[in-house]
């Protein structure tokens, strides 16, 4: 299951925060780059969705901040990413994107 909550942003943005539902709280380290990621919930916890539902609010969303295999790898599949824009933080996917028009 995957985590959504939507952000509003100015008059026109949409930022979607998603991510894996079971990795919500969690913080993942890569020591190596000296890089965190926390999946904080005050900015990812909402409402729990099917991957499908998910991929509802990715297409209306103009700002996604994305982390886990799930989330990102739906993104991957609807051309929304490519694989070199990918990072990994101790092994967890995460991926922003940001709408041009």
């Amino acid at each position: 299951m995957i985590s959504v909550r939507e952000h509003p942003h100015g008059k026109s943005d949409l930022l979607l925060a998603a991510c894996d539902s079971d990795l919500l709280g969690k913080i993942f380290h890569d020591k190596a780059r000296g890089l965190k990621l926390e999946v904080k919930k005050d900015f990812y916890e909402g409402k729990i969705v099917s991957i499908e539902e998910f991929e509802k609010h990715l297409k209306k969303a103009t700002i996604a901040n994305l982390v886990g295999h799930k989330v990102v790898q739906k993104a991957l599949e609807l051309g929304l990413v490519v694989e070199t824009s990918i990072l990994k933080i101790g092994g967890v996917p995460h991926v922003q994107i940001v709408q041009s028009f």
